[in-house]
């Protein structure tokens, strides 16, 4: 197989890998409605708490297995020693999170008080769902290396839609609250890992191996650090307004993530899954600095295009569906739509660091803007709230992008259209702030309207002589419908 047909391959396979989170996407954003129409803000705050919990705690149980199993799996081809491989790494996961387990349920009424969740069986349903969640990584983990891309979506679907139906059945229907939401998120997940285990019995065995165990752990413990810096970046803001405010703070905090939340799933999401193959497949082209400039470039266009709507929209569709205690989270979703937006550029300035090999200085950068995050919490959070934890975020966000981008350009340099990104900044932010301060008293009508203008953005760029004399070309040509030539 020719270097090209394997990226075509990949790309393939990541396409269809990448359609499966997007049912949790969509049913996780339907779910925001459930839960605001039968939660107050501080039992959704509580559930972004408790699902908090188990992301970090799955994060050290996995132990870094994720990544280490794939570098010992592949590096022999032999079958009868990938399936101890297999089975080692079952197995260990599975003790390891009995482990836990048994240790934490003592611990649960502690933690349930820490936190001041009202039941301890919502903490013990965290720990059910943490040890399932660890564990469904080993069929995860065969799907891939066998390239099984079509099974793995049609389990995530089917659990995912079924966890849906069940939160919605027992939140809705039988009205049991938080503790609903938990035991559909286990129902579902035990689902997953029902049909997972059933789908492979036969690639499992009873072997363990120490001698296979070892290298993993050597290779996957050290990126525990960086998974969990992760983790902090993105839910340790959460657990610092609980302490500092209460869940209700967190409940309003979290619905402004819910809702900002469209735009990765219309941006950042897809180009993750084609950008990781591309970025090589170009490398060595005589116009790579050029491409992966005007990717950044068209990365953020798009990134503000939607990014504008569902800040302007977002206002509305709240007004008009949400109860007035919901409204306080309105003034934080511009906040976290300019995340997402930094969230994109980060993945589009991590070129040099990947085509040079030098991609060990990741989890410096990310780890170093985890501390920046969390000091930033400690010192916005007490004064300013959730608003504080925004505005921390945002700082910590854009200083891992600068930092990524230095590094990856002191290695492979590129050229970016900063003078064009800047103007598109300015220009979304003029229009922002124009449309939200239209006073219309209808949120039906104002939704239509803001939506309307939001959707100019491209027409204002034209305007102001945003784009190139090539640009305006293939706009033309695609306007009268004349096909695109490959040196364009």
């Amino acid at each position: 197989m020719g270097l090209y047909s394997k990226i075509r391959d990949t790309v393939t396979e990541a396409a269809i890998f990448g359609v499966a989170p997007i049912a949790t996407s969509v049913t996780g954003f339907l779910l925001t409605f459930v839960y605001a129409k039968y939660f107050a803000p501080a039992d959704l705050g509580q559930l972004a708490l408790l699902l908090g919990t188990e992301a970090f705690a799955s994060q050290i149980l996995g132990l870094g297995m994720t990544q280490a199993f794939f570098r010992s799996y592949f590096d022999d081809d032999t079958v009868e020693r990938r399936r101890v491989i297999t089975a080692t790494t079952l197995w260990f996961l599975v003790g390891v999170n009995l482990l836990f387990s048994v240790a934490s349920f003592p611990a649960a009424a502690w933690y349930a008080g820490l936190l001041d969740v009202p039941d301890v069986r919502l903490v013990q349903l965290t720990i059910v769902l943490t040890a399932l969640d660890t564990v469904n990584n080993v069929p995860f983990l065969i799907l891939k290396a066998t390239r099984q891309s079509k099974k793995y979506v049609a389990v995530k679907w089917i659990a995912g839609l079924a966890q849906f139906a069940i939160i919605v059945l027992l939140v809705a229907v039988f009205k049991i609250g938080l503790l609903g939401a938990m035991l559909g998120w286990v129902a579902g997940t035990a689902l997953q890992t029902v049909i997972y285990f059933w789908m492979l019995r036969g690639q499992f065995d009873a072997r363990f191996s120490f001698a296979e165990l070892r290298p993993m752990l050597q290779l996957g413990l050290p990126m525990v650090a960086n998974a969990l810096a992760t983790k902090a970046l993105i839910t340790a803001d959460r657990f610092f307004i609980n302490y500092y405010f209460s869940a209700k703070e967190v409940g309003l905090y979290e619905l402004a993530n819910k809702f900002a939340s469209i735009l990765p799933i219309l941006v950042t999401n897809p180009f993750s899954l084609i950008w990781p193959a591309m970025r090589f497949e170009v490398m060595k082209d005589e116009d790579a600095g050029e491409y992966y400039s005007l990717v950044l470039t068209y990365l953020v266009w798009l990134s503000l295009l939607f990014g504008l709507g569902v800040s302007v929209l977002v206002p509305e569709l709240i007004h008009a569906t949400l109860r007035e205690e919901y409204w306080g989270a309105i003034p934080i979703v511009p906040m976290f739509v300019l995340y997402y937006l930094l969230v994109a550029s980060g993945k589009g300035v991590n070129v040099g660091l990947m085509t040079e090999k030098k991609a060990y200085w990741n989890p410096i950068i990310v780890v170093s803007a985890a501390v920046v995050n969390i000091a930033l919490n400690f010192v916005l959070i007490p004064g300013y709230g959730m608003m504080g934890a925004a505005v921390a975020t945002l700082v910590a966000y854009a200083f891992m992008v600068w930092f990524r981008w230095y590094m990856s350009t002191k290695f492979h340099p590129v050229d970016y259209e900063w003078g064009r990104i800047s103007l598109m900044l300015g220009v979304a932010g003029a229009m922002y702030a124009g449309i939200v301060f239209i006073p219309i008293p209808n949120p039906y009508l104002a939704f239509v309207v803001r939506g309307a203008l939001a959707a100019t953005f491209p027409l204002v760029l034209f305007a102001f002589g945003f784009y190139t004399e090539r640009e305006r070309k293939r706009i033309g040509d695609l306007i009268r419908g004349v096909p695109g030539r490959s040196k364009d």
